[in-house]
């Protein structure tokens, strides 16, 4: 996988069906609230999943990943795995962030099994919290 690299990626989420996801940075962009956006690709350039984040409070900041190559993320899962911590401890540091945080749904095993593969720690249930009430886990990467 080639470097991490920052990209406008509200384009390449609308196109994969993330309209949500693209519509919410969309409007935090229009408020003048800066995000962070990164790609994960390949030798050849081809994406293989854009992320970003956004800071809510002074340090706090809040992350969001898109898979949008599920076979070859999961061909190269060790090596996304490294990229993404590498990618993580990066932001932390370029913006002095002392925690991000995100979210998965309860009943996504895989999510949830790769956020604790990166170092985040699940803090609780969020009940009722996702799309159709559908119930997630909030996770914390804490930077001392």
């Amino acid at each position: 996988m080639k470097e991490v690299e920052d990209i406008g990626v509200i384009g390449v989420l609308e196109d994969h069906g993330a309209m949500e996801l693209a519509m919410a940075l969309r409007g935090a962009a229009e408020r003048g609230i800066k995000s962070h956006e990164f790609t994960f690709r390949g030798e050849q350039g081809e994406m293989y999943a854009v992320g970003g984040a956004i800071e809510i409070i002074s340090g706090v900041h809040e992350i969001w990943l898109k898979i949008l190559d599920y076979e070859n993320v999961r061909r190269l899962r060790k090596t996304f795995l490294i990229a993404c911590q590498e990618a993580l401890d990066s932001y932390a540091t370029d913006v002095d962030a002392r925690r991000l945080q995100c979210t998965a749904e309860a009943r996504d095993t895989r999510s949830n099994t790769f956020l604790v593969a990166l170092g985040f720690i699940p803090e609780g249930f969020m009940l009722n919290y996702g799309k159709g009430g559908v119930d997630h886990i909030r996770y914390a990467r804490i930077y001392e």
